[in-house]
């Protein structure tokens, strides 16, 4: 039973026991340490958190992996296989990542993804992202709106 409350944890590059009972085929399972990678937007708004779980089977070198400090062995994010999952399965809290190391998570997180940069675990000024994003959103509503207005109209789409 988890004797923390989950409505202020967990933080981005926090480590915790995950509690993975059942699995298939490549998937990981067993109590592991994770790393938790989503935002804390996120975080506090769901209750699922996205994790990056930890192995301390030799994974130096492997593309997909990237090493982590601060627990008994030495380990790695095996950051291939993303995780989701339910606050309740974090069963108690290991650590916090150097946020150099959250980073690299992160990137190698994001190349797993094809690449995707923009991908909304990335850390950001929310406030100002808040405005662009909406300002962004308007805008093509508006174009839409207007272009499916001329279409309806029979104006179609001026060269």
């Amino acid at each position: 039973m988890n004797t923390y409350d989950l409505r202020e944890l967990p933080r981005p590059g926090e480590v915790y026991l995950c509690s993975i009972p059942h699995g298939t085929g490549h998937e990981m399972l067993k109590d592991r340490p994770a790393v938790i990678v989503s935002d804390e937007n996120f975080n506090d708004n769901n209750g699922v958190v996205w994790v990056v779980m930890c192995s301390a089977s030799d994974h130096e070198g492997r593309a997909n992996c990237v090493p982590v400090s601060g627990l008994n062995r030495k380990s790695w994010a095996v950051c291939g296989q993303l995780y989701t999952v339910d606050k309740s399965r974090l069963l108690h809290y290991i650590t916090s990542l150097p946020s150099e190391e959250l980073e690299a998570i992160r990137r190698e997180v994001c190349d797993k993804l094809g690449g995707v940069r923009q991908v909304k675990i990335m850390p950001g000024n929310r406030a100002e992202d808040l405005v662009k994003v909406t300002a962004e959103r308007d805008t093509y509503k508006e174009l839409y709106t207007s272009l499916l207005g001329r279409v309806m109209r029979g104006g179609g789409i001026d060269p």
